[in-house]
C-alpha cells in the first residue's frame, strides 16, 4: 500500500481533485479484506475509508465500462446520482480545473461520469 498526497487530473473530464490522503489497492476486494468486508460494497468501503482515516482511496486494476482505475472519495458520502460531486459547497470545492487547479468546477449533470464540462 502507498499513501500519497498529490493532485490528480482526469483528461478527459478536465477537471483536478485533491486526493489529500489516498491509500493505493489493486482492486475492491483487496480493500475489502483490511477492512474486514466479505462482499464490497461503495458505501461500507468509503466509510471504511474514512474510519481509516483516508480521503480517497485509489483502486489501480478496476474496470467499468471505459475506467482503468477509480478514485474513492471518503469525503463525499452521499448516494450519487450523476457524474456531479454534489450541490453541497464542500463537495463541489473537491474539485477544480485549469492549471495547478486554479479555477472552479462546473459540472454537467447530464454527464454519468465525473465532469468539469458545464458552463
Amino acid at each position: 500500500m502507498n499513501l500519497l498526497r498529490r493532485a490528480v487530473c482526469a483528461r478527459a473530464a478536465r477537471c483536478v481533485q485533491d486526493l489529500r490522503r489516498t491509500a493505493v489497492y489493486r482492486d475492491h476486494e483487496a480493500f475489502a479484506a483490511v477492512c474486514n468486508m466479505t462482499v464490497p460494497d461503495d458505501v461500507g468501503l468509503t466509510q471504511c475509508g474514512a474510519r481509516l482515516g483516508y480521503d480517497s482511496v485509489q483502486f489501480t486494476h478496476r474496470n467499468e465500462w471505459v475506467l482503468k482505475y477509480e478514485i474513492l472519495d471518503t469525503r463525499i458520502t452521499r448516494a450519487q446520482t450523476n457524474g456531479c460531486p454534489g450541490r453541497v459547497a464542500a463537495d463541489a470545492a473537491l474539485f477544480t480545473q485549469g492549471w495547478g487547479g486554479s479555477k472552479r468546477c462546473d459540472c454537467d449533470s447530464d454527464k454519468a461520469m465525473l465532469n468539469c464540462d458545464g458552463a
